[in-house]
């Protein structure tokens, strides 16, 4: 039995595409309810180094704007995943 790997969660983009480029994985997109109570579009990553990589992301917060439209397509396959998965893969 594998163990699991650590995941965090992001609601921003420029993020999302540097936790991508370092080979961590979209595990769950959707809504979450933040401390304040609000709802916001979120994505949840897995990856052995995830927790660093999002460390690092916070010391030096960089990512090309050319990066974002990667971003975004990672993202939409994932939801396709999900509807897929809520719709009992026949969607």
């Amino acid at each position: 039995m594998s163990a699991k790997l650590p995941t965090i969660s992001t609601a921003n983009m420029a993020e999302v595409a540097f936790l991508l480029d370092r080979g961590n994985r979209i595990i769950d997109v959707g809504l979450e309810t933040t401390m304040e109570g609000s709802r916001v579009f979120s994505v949840r990553f897995e990856g052995t180094c995830v927790e660093a990589d999002h460390s690092r992301y916070l010391s030096a917060p960089t990512c090309p704007l050319s990066r974002l439209t990667s971003a975004f397509q990672a993202i939409e396959q994932a939801s396709r995943e999900k509807a897929l998965l809520v719709a009992g893969g026949s969607l």
